[in-house]
């Protein structure tokens, strides 16, 4: 009959060898300080990568060529989206049809004002309408103003 002692410190040995052991096979493990070491630069690595891969490119489309189908993209690409804007900010009062006519708010669908008259509200505000002046460029608020030119019945 084996002797329980020996099984057990054999077992002891192969579960946790001694340090000496580790050297002499060849399996030597990197001290503490190293391993912490190393984690930060796989992480820094990672993150590094990932900030990498979603950059995107910085080539701009009018540099790739001189077809006019591309110069129209950049062009549509710096033009302001209206109904972006109005859907950003005009929304909560006016409402997505612009009939909504919350905090006093004016019915856009009933509105007879000219373009120019709706820029010049837009700009610089009306009763309890806000100004826009300092949150929009003109060519933003030219583009809300011609967007609330198509919000008819």
């Amino acid at each position: 009959m084996p002797n329980p002692n020996l099984t057990f410190l054999f077992t002891l040995q192969i579960l946790h060898p001694r340090p000496d052991a580790a050297r002499q096979t060849g399996c030597i493990r990197p001290a503490k300080n190293q391993r912490n070491t190393m984690k930060k630069t796989i992480v820094s690595l990672g993150i590094a990568a990932f900030i990498m891969a979603c950059g995107g490119s910085s080539e701009s489309a009018s540099t790739t060529s001189g077809s006019s189908a591309n110069a129209q993209a950049v062009a549509a690409a710096d033009k302001p989206d209206g109904e972006k804007i109005y859907k950003q900010y005009c929304v909560t009062c006016h409402g997505l049809y612009g009939d909504m006519g919350a905090s006093g708010a004016f019915n856009l669908q009933e509105s007879k004002l000219k373009l120019e008259e709706r820029v010049a509200v837009i700009t610089n505000g009306r009763n309890a309408m806000t100004a826009f002046e300092a949150l929009l460029d003109a060519d933003e608020i030219k583009a809300v103003a011609k967007y609330t030119m198509k919000l008819k019945p």
